[in-house]
């Protein structure tokens, strides 16, 4: 695989590090990949989870928990009690409690009226994966 490229800029914080891929695209700001055609934006990127989430959520409730594997590679995980430890996976968990996390959310910030706009965000989000 060819070597990563370092572009090395200035900015109001110091000196940054921004990597290429082995394709040329610069790394996303914060992140160690380029967006691309289809993942466009960390917005994408969201959407994208929470559609996944929506299937590992529906197998989950078909199967049990048992039945879910993470073939990414990128396990991420707290070992806690056997009670526990079956929820704190970082896919698991938002695909069987992100309807109770976004009701959550959505009460607390829609206590202040000039943050209904993320409200209108996350049911646009919603709504572009229902639509997929």
């Amino acid at each position: 695989m060819p070597e990563q490229s370092i572009v090395r800029k200035s900015g109001a914080l110091g000196e940054r590090t921004m990597a290429k891929d082995r394709f040329g695209n610069p790394h996303a700001p914060g992140l160690p990949y380029a967006h691309g055609a289809y993942i466009r934006s960390s917005k994408d990127d969201h959407v994208k989870l929470r559609h996944a989430w929506r299937f590992i959520e529906q197998r989950a409730r078909e199967k049990g928990l048992s039945d879910v594997y993470n073939l990414s590679g990128l396990e991420r995980r707290f070992e806690a009690s056997p009670d526990d430890a079956e929820l704190l996976d970082d896919e698991l968990a938002p695909a069987l409690m992100i309807d109770r996390l976004d009701a959550l959310a959505l009460d607390h910030l829609l206590r202040d009226e000039h943050r209904r706009a993320l409200a209108a965000e996350v049911d646009g989000a919603d709504q572009q994966i229902a639509g997929q």
